[in-house]
């Protein structure tokens, strides 16, 4: 994919993303961009949209990135922040992925 070597602000890098989000969580970037719409890969996918949108990614970007539109990325942005105040573990797994898709 275009953007696996493409690095945004401060060093970000989308690549590492999908890296991080499959040792955090084994699902896999073929899965964040596909069709599967179960809890348990949306909030891997949302994971990794706010991961990007802290680093500087519009919403259109991102889309295009996971093979979404714009809305589904606001979407996913809204519903992972959610969760976040709900569980703290998924609250946790953010920002480690956050973290540590930086370099």
């Amino acid at each position: 994919m275009q953007d696996a070597f493409v690095k945004h602000e401060r060093g970000f890098s989308v690549a590492r993303v999908f890296e991080n989000l499959e040792k955090l969580t084994s699902i896999t970037r073929k899965q964040v961009c596909g069709k599967e719409r179960t809890q348990h890969i949306f909030l891997g996918r949302a994971a990794a949209v706010l991961a990007m949108r802290a680093n500087g990614m519009s919403y259109g970007e991102i889309g295009k990135t996971i093979s979404r539109d714009h809305t589904s990325v606001i979407n996913a942005e809204r519903r992972a922040t959610q969760q976040m105040n709900r569980n703290h573990t998924y609250a946790e797994l953010v920002k480690k992925l956050m973290g540590d898709s930086i370099k």
